[in-house]
């Protein structure tokens, strides 16, 4: 029993640490989980923003370039108009200039169109389709003046000016040799359709069209500057917290979720700074979907990873838990039959007593008339008048020995017929330490006595108790030496009682285990071998047990005899 009890303290012990494991596992996991979708949506987060930051890099390098090809392209068409104008005054001074055919001659030479001014500033001739509709917003002779005057030979117009000449986008004035000016001009809608080619307008467009983006737009702190299609309403940069960051001054970028009637969207606002301009926006709203698929398949991998740990866990544990029940069954297998042999060990003494106690209530019927008559012969023969000394001494020693010889007859009727016990309840801890004291006060060799008797109601039969307890007492004190160690102790251990009666004598050697409970069997030249087995034969009367106790391996020697009582005795046994 108690090893069965402190084995089940031992399981929950560990059943108690198994679940502490398997909750700080499963914590781990969730923590991991969550850590490894974090870790993946920020991974996610950061290619999208590497996406948008490249496609604004490559926006604004490309811009940077368009201008600077615009530049170029603007510098090479001023100079093809001054050449052309140049050469347009020298074929005029030489008079082999038609005004008739100026429409030709500006086809040919990839002209927007050519005027001639007279000396006061009007106008003579034109390659115009019609000359008539021609009012320019400014009076020609005070754009013209420098040229027109001579002060200056050529002049550049460009903007509005340009845009007073016939709409020109830029124009070259030349000084003619009769007086008056050549102009040669290049078309404004050109110049426009070339700087949206190479500007970033067309390359937003493109990319507003791309797989993956839903729009891209260009901002300055007023206006969009360029926005492909389907781009939301968007708010001036200083008006949008948003980008209070990129326009404090602080990081370049900002990121932002949000759902449009296209979809989700995942938009990133570069500031961009490109030489010689104001600071631009550039946002790019990226397609959201791929954002939410992206975090929906990393949440189902580490959401399977963790499903697939714990089912791993949870098979670890049935099989651990298997395992555990499996060396319970095996250890209750082994008790169990060490209990089955000791039931076979203590029926096999049952029956041998019984057939010794049928024999010896034979014998003692057999002797007990013959010794009756001896005792009461040395009784009358002690008595007589005038006997001889010696033959009185030997009388008395006949009256002496016939009743022990007596006293051995009563104690193998006992055992033969054993009363039939008188159960009551009684409080165990003063019947069985009173017992213990009164064997203990008997003991010649003055043995120390420990009691550690819990006091618990048992049922059972008050004097066969006392002799279970006085018999192993008694043996017990002739088992120590002078001032030896008795302890008697008394527990519960659930429905039964156990009493302990343990001494630190030098224990009961392996070879006669088997047999200290058999009658008339004793290892003392003075013991009748009556005593154990009587004990035994009592405690199976109650409906219980009485067993010697392994010896512990390495522990201290001495013999400890172990009583096993129901708590409920009479109807229950």
């Amino acid at each position: 029993m108690t090893h069965r009890r402190e084995e089940s303290r031992r399981t929950g012990r560990r059943l108690l640490l198994l679940a502490l494991a398997v909750t700080a596992v499963i914590a781990g996991l969730v923590i991991t989980t969550v850590r490894e979708i974090r870790s993946g949506d920020r991974r996610v987060r950061r290619m999208m923003v590497a996406r948008a930051r490249a496609v604004s890099d490559i926006l604004a390098e490309s811009s940077r370039h368009g201008l600077e090809t615009y530049t170029h392209w603007d510098r090479e068409l001023r100079r093809r108009l001054l050449d052309n104008a140049l050469w347009l005054a020298a074929v005029d001074s030489l008079g082999g200039l038609d005004p008739a055919g100026l429409t030709a001659l500006a086809r040919r030479h990839g002209l927007h169109h050519i005027l001639l001014f007279d000396a006061d500033g009007r106008l003579a001739a034109s390659s115009l389709p019609d000359t008539a509709a021609f009012r320019p917003p400014h009076d020609p002779a005070a754009l013209l003046a420098p040229v027109l005057s001579g002060q200056r030979r050529v002049l550049l117009l460009t903007g509005r000016n340009a845009a007073g000449l016939g709409g020109a986008g830029l124009a070259v004035a030349v000084h003619r040799a009769a007086g008056g000016a050549v102009v040669a001009a290049a078309s404004a809608a050109a110049l426009r359709e070339a700087l949206v080619k190479v500007g970033p307008g067309h390359l937003i467009q493109t990319l507003g069209a791309g797989h993956g983006i839903r729009y891209a737009a260009v901002q300055d702190s007023t206006r969009i500057l360029a926005a492909s299609a389907r781009v939301p309403a968007l708010p001036r940069p200083a008006d949008d917290p948003h980008l209070a960051g990129l326009t404090g001054g602080g990081t370049d970028v900002a990121v932002r979720e949000l759902v449009t009637d296209a979809g989700p969207v995942f938009e990133v606002t570069h500031r961009l700074l490109i030489p010689g301009r104001p600071p631009l926006w550039l946002r790019i709203g990226m397609d959201g979907s791929v954002l939410q698929e992206t975090r929906a398949a990393i949440r189902r991998d580490a959401v399977w990873r963790a499903v697939l740990l714990l089912l791993l866990l949870g098979v670890g544990i049935a099989m651990l838990l298997a395992w555990q029940r499996q060396t319970v069954l095996q250890r209750e297998i082994v008790r169990a039959r060490r209990e089955i042999a000791a039931h076979e060990a203590a029926a096999r003494r049952a029956e041998k007593l019984s057939a010794m106690g049928a024999l010896a209530s034979g014998v003692a019927h057999e002797i007990r008339n013959p010794l009756n008559s001896i005792h009461m012969l040395a009784q009358r023969l002690e008595r007589r008048d005038g006997l001889d000394d010696e033959v009185r001494r030997w009388a008395e020693h006949i009256r002496d020995e016939s009743g022990r010889i007596e006293q051995i007859v009563r104690q193998f009727l006992q055992f033969a017929r054993p009363r039939a016990p008188q159960w009551e309840a009684l409080p165990t801890a003063a019947v069985v330490e009173r017992a213990a004291r009164v064997a203990a006060d008997a003991c010649a060799r003055r043995a120390r006595l420990e009691l550690d008797v819990a006091d618990v109601e048992l049922t059972t039969d008050r004097q066969l108790l006392t002799e279970i307890v006085d018999n192993l007492v008694r043996n017990a004190c002739q088992a120590v030496s002078e001032g030896g160690l008795i302890r008697v102790t008394g527990r519960r251990d659930g429905d039964r009682y156990v009493i302990e009666v343990a001494d630190d004598g030098p224990g009961v050697p392996a070879e006669l285990r088997e047999r200290i409970f058999d009658l008339y069997f004793t290892t003392r030249p003075d013991g009748t071998g009556l005593g154990l087995g009587l004990a035994s034969q009592m405690a199976g009367a109650l409906g219980g047990t009485l067993a010697l106790a392994d010896p512990p391996p390495g522990g201290p020697p001495g013999a400890r005899f172990v009583v096993t009582l129901p708590l409920r005795g009479g109807a229950d046994v």
